[in-house]
């Protein structure tokens, strides 16, 4: 058998010529890569079970999805990555993949160094939903317990166990809640040693700080003037939920600018998301949309706490009495013109038949052979205010008559049944209710900040754009509540478990909120929920908990309790829901407004009355004298027939 030489001597025998200070450190470097490829030389290092029982321990089976390998440029990971190739006992490895754009859960960190190893953590996104299977060459347990005890930031929120190879006897794990490094000892030697991994999200955080940011937002967060007490339907979930998972509570001011922040160029700044895009706070609640614009922003979003029908307060219709076209309103515009029609007919028919009587010799309806005379009579029976006289022969005329009376009978019947109920019971404006109508009607939208609209409305919608445009941006919250005192102004808010909250950052006052009320249905739907920093370990826990406290009814045990309180300290609160038009009055009798109408049509028509004798009496002055005309005619024409027979 042939005798193998050290890579090291064969490598002195390569390069003789090496002289100096800088060859040799050269002939060094050269030296340790030669060392490098002789220790991993044969597949001796591929059949180290302790490099697998390390991996089984920190990924049990069936737990991760995918792993993302990343290494320094040492031959040692190099050969390592080879290794793991052409294992086929793990999941896919993504390469290259420092983003973690695949969302893997678990990684693969290979170094040759601490130095290297600091280097490549500090690139990777470190979430408490990752677990990290750490494997250092050339270091001992001493340096990495150094480093451990005192850089345990370096892991952020990750799950981490580290391992030096070549000394299997010792592992390094940090878990969770407990961000402290705990050591592995002897793992090899007990096969039922796994690290579970939990999902159940029913955690004890031992008292583990937890930072939130919130702002004066309504119902759902109120604070006190020195930031120390805090009320409404948020806090009181987080309150409940920190109290089940054993948190200790720290708040964070919102930065300057909007309460909520703004959103450039997919970066939050200022405001309460700010804080927890920045880090500074774990988690942020203000009543916040759940809505598209905050996906893949560098922010998480939890499940629903509760559903919010966004709805806007409009001015209370003002009651109409008295119009003078009130006493026509017992009958449509459509059915006083059937009515007329039916008028004109009967009375054409009816002098149509009195003009062929006259080849009947025993009867002969005279009266009604003038057209005039023939509409008066229908027109007076329709109104109950004549009756057909019982003298006389009317012929086949008494049948079109005596229709005429009981149809006369029935409608002034229907007529007068109705008119009281009209007359009394309250009129009110026009109350819009969509946004068509709100345009249509010219209502304006006021606010002292400028408003996400296009989060809200579709804006390829004309009428949701142009209602976009109404917007009016005041200086100021006091110049914003002067301007509600105006007509035709809108306050946007939320319908929720049985109230209105408005989205204002300062409570409306009761005698400006008094004079509004909610329109008809939502102009749109949206879910409410809290906004957590990306990677943060309370956000499956806190998950779970808001799913758990809404299906039990509590959410809803909460928001009812802020909006009476919220009732307590703005009455008029309370009222918004309630319209104006189906509050409840009590009867009264009625007065001189109601029936307004029925003098004004007196008024009118001897008004008319005056006009046409006047008329008269001008034309009989202008009119030249006929001293032929001796009136005979007039007396033998009355003389003829009777006209109160036939008239009353």
């Amino acid at each position: 058998m042939q005798k193998r030489f050290p890579s090291a001597v064969l490598l002195i025998l390569l390069v003789p010529s090496c002289t100096g200070t800088s060859g040799v450190l050269k002939l060094v470097e050269l030296m340790s890569w030669v060392m490098d490829l002789d220790e991993l030389d044969g597949d001796t290092w591929k059949e180290d079970p302790k490099l697998g029982e390390s991996i089984r321990l920190t990924f049990p089976p069936h737990t991760v999805n995918c792993f993302m390998f990343t290494r320094d440029s040492s031959l040692f990971s190099e050969r390592m990555f080879i290794l793991f190739q052409e294992s086929n006992v793990i999941p896919p490895i993504a390469i290259e993949d420092e983003k973690n754009q695949l969302g893997c859960r678990g990684f693969f960190i290979i170094a040759d160094t601490l130095a290297s190893f600091r280097t490549i953590l500090s690139r990777l996104p470190r979430w408490s939903t990752h677990r990290m299977y750490c494997l250092i060459r050339r270091t001992d347990r001493d340096e990495v317990s150094r480093m451990l005890q005192d850089e345990v930031h370096m892991f952020a929120d990750a799950e981490a166990a580290l391992f030096i190879y070549g000394d299997w006897s010792t592992g390094f794990r940090l878990g969770q809640p407990i961000r402290k490094f705990e050591r592995i000892e002897n793992f090899t030697e007990d096969a039922n040693n796994t690290w579970e991994i939990n999902l159940d999200g029913y955690r004890n955080f031992l008292g583990r700080e937890v930072r939130f940011s919130t702002a004066n937002c309504s119902i759902f967060a109120i604070l006190d003037s020195d930031g120390t007490k805090f009320q409404g339907i948020d806090w009181m979930v987080f309150l409940e939920m920190s109290k089940r998972m054993n948190l200790t509570l720290k708040y964070v001011k919102p930065l300057p600018g909007a309460r909520i922040g703004y959103l450039i160029n997919g970066t939050w700044t200022g405001g309460i998301i700010g804080n927890v895009f920045s880090g500074a706070a774990d988690i942020a609640f203000c009543g916040n949309w759940i809505e598209s614009s905050k996906v893949n922003t560098g922010i998480q979003i939890s499940v629903p706490v509760q559903r919010m029908c966004i709805n806007y307060l409009v001015p209370r219709p003002k009651r109409t009495i008295g119009n003078w076209y009130a006493i026509f309103s017992p009958f449509s515009g459509s059915l006083w013109a059937l009515l007329g029609v039916t008028l004109l007919f009967v009375s054409c028919v009816l002098n149509l038949m009195s003009l062929k009587m006259k080849i009947l010799l025993d009867c002969r309806a005279k009266f009604y052979e003038s057209k005039s005379n023939a509409l008066l009579a229908m027109f007076g029976i329709l109104v109950q205010g004549s009756w057909p006289s019982s003298k006389g022969n009317h012929g086949p005329t008494r049948h079109i008559v005596t229709g005429w009376v009981v149809f006369g009978l029935l409608m002034s019947t229907s007529f007068s049944s109705t008119l009281v109920s009209h007359l009394a019971k309250p009129k009110f404006d026009k109350k819009p209710e969509g946004i068509k109508d709100l345009v249509d009607m010219g209502y304006i939208w006021t606010e002292n900040t400028p408003f996400p609209v296009e989060r809200l409305l579709n804006m390829e919608d004309s009428y949701n754009k142009k209602w976009a445009d109404r917007i009016k941006i005041v200086a100021s919250e006091e110049e914003k509540i002067e301007d509600l005192k105006k007509e035709k102004r809108v306050i946007i808010g939320t319908d929720l478990w049985g109230g209105f909250a408005t989205f204002s950052k300062r409570a409306i006052p009761s005698d400006v909120l008094s004079g509004y009320e909610t329109m008809a249905g939502c102009v749109a739907e949206l879910y409410e929920g809290f906004l957590y920093r990306s990677g943060s370990p309370f956000n499956l826990d806190m998950d779970f908990y808001i799913k758990q406290l809404r299906e039990s009814g509590l959410v809803g045990k909460y928001a009812k309790k802020t909006i009476n309180w919220n009732v307590s300290k703005n009455p008029s609160s309370g009222t918004v829901k309630i319209s104006v038009t189906t509050m409840p009055y009590s009867e009264e009798p009625l007065t001189m407004a109601h029936l307004r109408g029925i003098f004004e049509a007196l008024l009118l028509g001897h008004a008319a009355s005056l006009v046409l004798f006047i008329c008269e009496i001008v034309h009989h002055k202008l009119k030249p004298p006929n001293p032929g005309n001796s009136g005979n005619e007039v007396i033998e024409s009355l003389s003829e027939s009777n006209l109160f027979e036939y008239a009353s």
